[in-house]
C-alpha cells in the first residue's frame, strides 16, 4: 500500500511492526509495539503532517484495538487481510479475538467510509455485516471468487478489476503476498488512482524487508530465505509457497522460538516445519534461565514428527554455524522471525547483531578453509 501511494504522491508515512516511516525517513521500529501508545502515536502522526505526508498507514494489533488506542483517529479506510488463531493467550477464544479485530471499523470517517475485505477468508461474512452496519462502501478481493471486485486468476495471469480484465504476471509472488497486493489495489481504486497507473506500479513493486527476502551464498547454489513469519497460518503459507517454488531443493530451517509466546502455538509451528523441512535447528535469541529453556525445549519438541531430523542449539550463533557446515549444494535455508533484530541477549550479555552479515562471514570462513 505504501509503495502505491508513495509512487503517486510524494510522501506517505506508515507504522508497522518492523519499520516506521515519518514521511522524510524510514527507521527500524525499536519500540516493539505493533501499534504504539496514544502519546507516541499522536507524536508520530503530527510529525508526518509536519513533513507533508498526505496519507498515513497504521498496522493495528488486536490487543491495541481492544484497548482503544485507535479511539482518537478517524480512519478513511480499514482493511483486514485474514484472521487466524493468534494472541489467544490474551483473547481466550476466537470469538473474542474476531470481535477485537472488528473494532478497526469503529472509527471510520463518516463521509468516505471504505472497507476492503478478503472474500476467501472465513471472517469475511462477519466483517462484511459489520461493514454494512457502519454503512461502508465495501470492496472485496479474492483468489477464488471471480465475483469479487478484484479477482486474480492464476491460470491465465489475468486480474479482473471491477469486471474489466487486465494481463499481469503476479506468479512470482507467494499467495499471501498476492492477497496483500489485491488489497492495496482496492484502496488505491477508492482514492481515484487509475487502473493503468496501479498496474504499472504493481509491476515494479519491491518486496518488503524480511518478507520472503532471498539471497544466495557465494560460490554455491544454496539460496537463503528470510521471513518474519511467526504464526501457524503464516508458516503454512510460507512453507507451502516455498515447496511449490523450490520443489527441487531440500529445505533446512533455523527455527526460532520465544519463551513468552503461548506454548500451543509453538507446538503448531513445530508441526508445520517438520512437514516441509529436511533438517531443522531449534534455537533462541535471548538465552535466559535454564529452567525456562528446558521447559520450552521439552514442549516444542512434541510438535516435530518422529521421522523429522532436528536438533536443539541454544545459542543462535552456534545454530547458524552448524547449519552452514552441514548444508548441501542445491539446498534452501530458511531463517525465521528474528532477521530484523539489532541485538541478541546471551544470558546477561547484550550483543550487537546483524544476522545477514554473520551468515555471510561464517560462510566465507567455511569456503576459504
Amino acid at each position: 500500500m505504501y509503495q502505491i501511494l508513495n509512487s503517486v504522491w510524494e510522501k506517505c508515512g506508515f507504522w508497522s511492526t518492523t519499520l516506521v516511516n515519518y514521511g522524510d525517513w524510514v527507521k527500524d521500529n525499536i519500540t516493539s509495539f505493533t501499534m504504539p501508545p496514544k502519546k507516541t502515536l499522536k507524536d508520530f502522526i503530527l510529525k508526518n503532517i509536519e513533513n507533508g505526508s498526505k496519507y498515513i498507514i497504521l498496522e493495528c494489533s488486536s490487543q491495541w484495538l481492544n484497548q482503544f488506542r485507535h479511539s482518537e483517529i478517524n480512519f478513511f479506510a480499514s482493511w483486514i487481510t485474514n484472521i487466524t488463531p493468534e494472541h489467544l493467550d490474551y483473547h481466550k477464544n476466537m470469538e473474542i479475538y474476531l470481535h477485537a479485530k472488528g473494532k478497526i471499523f469503529s472509527n471510520l470517517y463518516k463521509k468516505i467510509w471504505i472497507s476492503v475485505l478478503n472474500k476467501d477468508d472465513e471472517s469475511f461474512e462477519y466483517l462484511y455485516w459489520i461493514s454494512i452496519s457502519k454503512k461502508c462502501r465495501i470492496i472485496s478481493y479474492s483468489l477464488q471468487d471471480k465475483n469479487a471486485e478484484i479477482f486474480f486468476n492464476f491460470a491465465d495471469s489475468n486480474i479482473n478489476i471491477l469486471w474489466t480484465n487486465y494481463k499481469i504476471n503476479l506468479n512470482r509472488y507467494p499467495d499471501f503476498q498476492i492477497n496483500n497486493i489485491l488489497l492495496a489495489m482496492g484502496i488505491a481504486l477508492w482514492i481515484w488512482i487509475t487502473q493503468d497507473k496501479i498496474l504499472n506500479i504493481i509491476g515494479d513493486l519491491q518486496e518488503p524487508p524480511w518478507r520472503f527476502e532471498v539471497f544466495r551464498l557465494e560460490q554455491s547454489n544454496i539460496e537463503c530465505i528470510v521471513d518474519y513469519a511467526h504464526t501457524p497460518d503464516w508458516y503454512e503459507k510460507l512453507f507451502s509457497s516455498l515447496k511449490w517454488k523450490y520443489w527441487d531443493k531440500n529445505i533446512y530451517v533455523i527455527f526460532w522460538w520465544d519463551i513468552w509466546r503461548q506454548d500451543s502455538k509453538w507446538l503448531e509451528l513445530g508441526k508445520i516445519v517438520s512437514q516441509y523441512a529436511k533438517y531443522s535447528i531449534i534455537t533462541h535469541t535471548s538465552l535466559c534461565g535454564n529452567n525456562e529453556l528446558e521447559r520450552m525445549f521439552t514442549y516444542i519438541k512434541q510438535g516435530f514428527w518422529d521421522c523429522t531430523e532436528f536438533e536443539i542449539i541454544k545459542d543462535r550463533r552456534d545454530a547458524i554455524k552448524s547449519i552452514l557446515k552441514i548444508i548441501k549444494d542445491n539446498s534452501l535455508i530458511v531463517f525465521l522471525w528474528v532477521w530484523h533484530e539489532k541485538f541478541i541477549n546471551i544470558w546477561t550479555e547484550k550483543i550487537d547483531w546483524n544476522e545477514k552479515e554473520f551468515i555471510v562471514n561464517e560462510w566465507r570462513a567455511i569456503i576459504n578453509k
